[in-house]
């Protein structure tokens, strides 16, 4: 529609006689009082100048890779040796399925000598997704094709950014994808990669290299990174991207994903906590790869949130709070959360959470339902050595 009004725009314009009738584009002289207007004389080539740069504009802001601020996410490992010169329709199958706004794929090749096709690309046409690769592997087994992780997204990315890990001894060349998104109208990074499974003083090596690239971007940037880490949270190569400021996506029983049997090793991590709040996430199994894929509902919270945050650590108190019939309130560490309205006289009156398990992060809750006369209450929130309470009024 916006194309279709600039290039309608550009059809009056075009002809001499019509812009010769336009008195905003001819000088004018005319006094009003004690005012005196001129109007601008525009040349027919600064016209057309003028179009072709709304025309540009559009479609620079339209080409954004622009999300609301909830987005899926989703890890998988398509095992490419499984797969090898076939087809990959039932992975397709499993992402259109999930439904990801963007997915991180693992094991991927690119036109080599295992699939002579672009399997990322393949993938990205039968899902309706954009694809972006990056090789681990270069001229995988002497073919001139490569070997490596992607990206398929509902939009192309704002930009990209590209790491090469080559092996330093007996370990495989491993590849490292960052695209940024328009989350929210902010700024977000998402990374793939896929490490070595060789040990964990190779992984280690290869996080710790991560680690400073990412930073050397920013450290303030919300980010998600995304893997078959080929490791355990317990192992202590991945405990460097604790104290990097990551946190892990737990399922809705608190156990860090992925639960799979025997594996336990593809993850979604996130930073800063302040930023994030999980909303959902799951670990289904599928029969189209020997990795079950992991995926996560990621919402991003805003700066004006993110100070209420702030402010609960800074006051050691438990973060919550009543405003314009929301209840607001932080979770600082994952776990079962309680929220209770009780009477002036201390009855309860409901529980509006009875225990369920909430990953730690900013999270607000309503009192829709709760069927309560018109009056003053207090809300009392309870989550691990957290407590708190607020006054709340219901109106009629």
């Amino acid at each position: 529609m916006k194309f279709f009004v600039v290039l309608h725009f550009f059809h009056i314009l075009r002809s001499p006689m019509r812009l010769r009738h336009l008195p905003m584009l001819r000088e004018e002289g005319c006094n009003k009082g004690t005012k005196i207007c001129r109007c601008l004389c525009l040349s027919q080539t600064s016209v057309f100048q003028l179009i072709a740069s709304i025309m540009f504009s559009i479609f620079a802001i339209s080409s954004y890779a622009q999300y609301p601020s909830t987005i899926r996410v989703m890890t998988y490992n398509i095992n490419a040796e499984k797969h090898g010169s076939g087809s990959y329709a039932d992975i397709a199958d499993v992402i259109k399925e999930i439904k990801p706004f963007v997915c991180g794929l693992q094991k991927v090749d690119s036109c080599n000598s295992r699939n002579s096709s672009d399997v990322l690309k393949w993938i990205a046409e039968e899902t309706g997704k954009k694809s972006t690769f990056a090789p681990a592997v270069k001229k995988y087994q002497g073919s001139s094709g490569a070997y490596g992780i992607g990206f398929l997204s509902n939009e192309t990315p704002d930009s990209v950014r590209r790491l090469w890990i080559g092996h330093t001894q007996s370990e495989q060349d491993r590849g490292v994808l960052e695209i940024c998104c328009t989350v929210g109208g902010e700024k977000v990074r998402v990374i793939v990669t896929h490490l070595a499974h060789e040990g964990a003083t190779y992984r280690t090596a290869q996080i710790k290299t991560i680690l400073s690239w990412i930073d050397s971007a920013g450290t303030e940037d919300p980010v998600i990174i995304m893997a078959d880490f080929n490791a355990a949270p317990t192992e202590s190569s991945m405990k460097q991207f604790e104290t990097a400021g990551f946190n892990y996506v737990k399922g809705a029983n608190g156990a860090i994903l992925d639960t799979s049997s025997n594996q336990k090793i593809n993850h979604i991590l996130y930073r800063p906590l302040s930023r994030w709040s999980v909303v959902d996430a799951g670990n289904p199994a599928y029969s189209a790869s020997n990795r079950n894929p992991v995926w996560a509902d990621m919402k991003l919270i805003p700066s004006s949130e993110v100070a209420l945050c702030k402010d609960i650590k800074r006051n050691g108190f438990s973060a919550v709070r009543f405003s314009r019939g929301k209840i607001e309130y932080y979770v600082e560490n994952g776990g079962e959360v309680f929220l209770s309205l009780y009477s002036l006289s201390g009855t309860k009156i409901t529980d509006l959470l009875g225990g369920q398990f909430q990953n730690s992060g900013f999270h607000t809750s309503s009192l829709v339902n709760t069927q309560c006369a018109p009056g003053m209450y207090t809300l009392l929130f309870h989550s691990g050595r957290q407590r708190g309470s607020v006054p709340v009024v219901i109106g009629r």
